[in-house]
């Protein structure tokens, strides 16, 4: 027997036997919503998968809706929102996506005002909007958009086993980019050494310390991240 026909055979078993073991905390229907408040009439187990989030957000503020694309999701989270009584949502979502949420917030959430958030000065104004609720659309890439940076590198000898590494042809002694912090030479996961394109290319850690190899750059316009 494969484990299809044993799921298939065993189905009902199975299936208490994992309720019992792992009760849900949400039950459709135990909880009447008032889906009606929304602009839009929830279509299938929509409504289920909303009074489900709203339960979850009363309970603790970290949720996880998963589900495949078309199903609805953004129209689900926006509404669970909604019904469960938050006033100002802020929105973190891919660049593509920001109008969207932006669309359907509105077509959604009776009396929303929707602001996408650019800049430190839209972040301002949002304090002085009275209209709630209150969503504010950020872009992911916006949202992690911070100061300038450049590596945090020290030149120095390389060293094996406590003795200063030199080129057998030349006599010249060997240097490498170092963790400024453990001295340790600046690898890549295969062991290869990294230079300062490497370094720029990329924020990198020691694989030593796990120091950052990385510090701010004051040169040229100073930014701070939105997400911050």
């Amino acid at each position: 027997m494969d484990l299809f026909q044993l799921i298939d055979e065993f189905r009902d078993a199975i299936t208490t036997r994992v309720v019992e073991t792992y009760p849900p905390l949400y039950e459709p229907g135990a909880e009447p919503l008032p889906l009606h408040k929304l602009k839009r009439k929830p279509m299938g187990r929509q409504g289920d998968a909303i009074g489900a989030v709203v339960h979850s957000l009363r309970r603790q503020r970290g949720t996880l809706l998963v589900g495949e694309l078309g199903v609805g999701k953004t129209f689900i989270a926006a509404s669970a929102a909604y019904l469960a009584g938050f006033d100002r949502i802020l929105v973190v979502a891919p660049p593509h996506l920001v109008r969207k949420w932006s669309r359907e917030v509105r077509d959604t959430v009776p009396g929303a005002s929707t602001v996408i958030v650019r800049n430190i000065t839209d972040l301002e104004r949002l304090r002085t909007v009275e209209r709630l609720p209150l969503f504010a659309i950020l872009s992911r890439e916006r949202a992690k958009l911070g100061y300038r940076w450049r590596p945090a590198v020290i030149t120095r000898p390389l060293r094996q086993r406590a003795r200063i590494v030199v080129d057998f042809e030349t006599g010249d002694v060997l240097t490498g980019l170092c963790c400024p912090r453990c001295g340790h030479q600046i690898l890549d996961p295969d062991g290869v050494p990294l230079d300062e394109k490497d370094l720029a290319r990329k924020k990198t850690w020691c694989g030593h310390c796990g120091d950052a190899l990385s510090q701010a750059d004051r040169n040229g316009v100073r930014r701070v991240a939105l997400a911050e």
